[in-house]
């Protein structure tokens, strides 16, 4: 194989070879994309579920000073049904 022979394979082979490491580099990219993504998901859902907690322990604290301060059946919620 001649000097010129094996430049012209090297020329025609580059397109491919570019290809594929670009291919490689959008793979990679998009990976790192997702992981990203996943923690600011978790982020996020633990930021909810503190708030939702937090509105639950209020909840809470009130029925407890509410049935504290009425006794008997008066200080529960009347309109709750477990149907």
């Amino acid at each position: 194989m001649t000097w010129l022979a094996f430049i012209a394979a090297l020329a025609k082979a580059l397109p491919v070879v570019l290809d594929l490491v670009s291919r490689f580099k959008a793979s990679a990219d998009a990976a790192a994309a997702r992981g990203q993504g996943y923690d600011e998901a978790v982020a996020d859902g633990l930021k909810l579920m503190t708030q939702q907690l937090a509105e639950i322990d209020v909840s809470v604290e009130e029925a407890r000073q509410k049935q504290a301060a009425t006794p008997g059946d008066a200080g529960r919620d009347t309109q709750f049904r477990r149907d």
